[in-house]
């Protein structure tokens, strides 16, 4: 970062010296370049923190990866001017550094308190109550890739059609120097219109009736103690590296055993397999979501229907 602001102090002394507009506008006087220089240092440029080295300024998550489906995942560069910004993040602290006008909405408040999902209704309740309205664009990131992918898939099962999810977690966009507030982004309420995307849940009939392929998205540990028939494992450490989805060629391996002209139904807990879903997708298969509670209670005979 010091070295960033040398650089901009030197091209200030060397144009001014020259008579020449190398950044800025000419004639415009200093306070031009004074404006220049700030609208910079705030813009979503990414600067490498002095303190960190590792952060992969070239190509890696500044730039768009390519996926059969692009549209669902935002690049850094931009991403606070991406439309609306949303922080999935569970808590927060008053005062503590946030993306630039981020809004909170933690992913796990489309739960009930046994984890299970809250009814259509309720879920597009809690949007218009933040003020979202199901015609803007939303960009959404969390400290984990599970945060922001879960209250992505719930945007999609709402039917939101202008909704993706940062390429990497709150880490990546800090340790790029990114411009960020310390307060919440407000809105007032509106009236949240979904679209519902049903299909998107799986229903027990289609996961019972062996229609569609079936992935086991859980702890490997659980997956050996007991799963769905004909389920196949595909945890989230096979699509993720660090903070980050992997690259194209890494998801066609770990998708190799599926078919992609027919459906997937992702389950486990739901925000954990919303990873593996969201990365089918990024992949252009038909995924779906599936809670294993309800596949445990159904089977054990303690729900009826669906």
């Amino acid at each position: 970062m010091v070295a960033l602001i040398s650089v901009l102090l030197m091209l200030i002394l060397i144009s001014g010296a020259s008579g020449r507009c190398t950044f800025g506008t000419c004639g415009a006087g200093s306070t031009s370049w004074e404006k220049d220089a700030l609208e910079f240092m705030n813009s979503d440029i990414p600067q490498l923190n002095g303190t960190d080295s590792s952060f992969p300024l070239a190509g890696g998550m500044l730039t768009p990866r390519p996926f059969p489906n692009p549209g669902i995942i935002q690049p850094l560069i931009g991403f606070s001017s991406s439309g609306l910004v949303v922080d999935a993040a569970l808590d927060r602290q008053a005062g503590q550094p946030r993306a630039r006008g981020a809004l909170h909405l933690p992913w796990n408040g489309f739960l009930n308190e046994n984890e299970s999902l809250r009814p259509l209704p309720e879920l597009a309740a809690i949007l218009g109550a933040a003020g979202i309205s199901a015609q803007e664009s939303v960009s959404v990131y969390g400290d984990s890739l599970s945060q922001a992918t879960f209250v992505y898939w719930v945007l999609s099962y709402l039917g939101h059609e202008e909704a993706r999810v940062l390429d990497g977690t709150f880490q990546d966009y800090a340790t790029a120097s990114l411009p960020m507030d310390r307060e919440w982004l407000t809105r007032p309420a509106v009236e949240y219109r979904a679209n519902p995307r049903p299909e998107l849940l799986a229903e027990y009939g289609m996961v019972k009736n062996g229609s569609a392929q079936i992935v086991d998205a859980r702890d490997f540990q659980d997956f050996g103690h007991s799963r769905i028939p004909g389920a196949i494992f595909v945890g989230s450490s096979q699509v993720v590296e660090g903070t980050r989805i992997k690259d194209q060629s890494s998801l066609k391996e770990a998708f190799a055993g599926l078919d992609q002209n027919r459906t997937v139904v992702v389950y486990g807990d739901l925000a954990e397999a919303s990873v593996v879903w969201y990365a089918l997708q990024l992949m252009g298969y038909d995924s779906r979501l599936y809670p294993w509670d309800d596949w445990q209670d159904r089977e054990n005979g303690k729900r009826d229907g669906w």
